[in-house]
């Protein structure tokens, strides 16, 4: 995480941390002891009969992430992701709901592209299209006659179970 790191003796040695791009500085650390968090620390001045043990400074970094959440919008769950900042997040397998065709997932009004890379936390909302439903009606009943909607004898409407409409 770390490009360079440069000392300035005159300034009560002072280290200057520059850090790599998708990596945050977290602190600095004494023998595995947090001891700032300030970039610029200023470290104590030993001499080697002062500090005869020679203190261990370490900075410490962690990659820069963020979470992407969908939100199914009443569909089957699907987890959220945690992607390295400028990485892609991974279109997930396709929700389901009931009733409904899925039609992709959407930043704000824009369908998302998953070729772009993440740079903050993002959460995609799915777009959903109720399915066309039809009623189909197979006979019409008129006054105890059942008559087939199409093509057959009319019936006797005691003989039949099968669904109509009756007029």
């Amino acid at each position: 995480g770390v490009t360079e790191v440069n000392a300035d003796v005159e300034a009560a040695h002072r280290l200057y941390v520059k850090v790599n791009e998708g990596y945050k500085f977290t602190g600095w650390y004494k023998n595995d002891s947090y001891v700032g968090g300030n970039a610029n620390f200023a470290f104590p001045v030993y001499t080697h009969a002062d500090n005869p043990s020679s203190d261990n400074y370490v900075a410490k970094f962690e990659k820069i992430t963020y979470t992407v959440t969908f939100d199914s919008d009443g569909g089957s769950a699907v987890e959220a992701q945690t992607i390295n900042e400028g990485n892609k997040a991974t279109k997930p397998a396709d929700p389901t709901k009931e009733g409904y065709t899925f039609k992709g997932w959407f930043n704000g009004e824009t369908e998302y592209d998953f070729d772009t890379a993440v740079t903050a936390p993002i959460t995609l909302k799915a777009k959903w299209e109720a399915k066309q439903t039809a009623t189909v009606i197979d006979e019409i009943h008129i006054g105890g006659v059942t008559m087939p909607v199409v093509g057959a004898t009319p019936i006797n409407s005691a003989t039949t179970s099968t669904p109509g409409v009756t007029i």
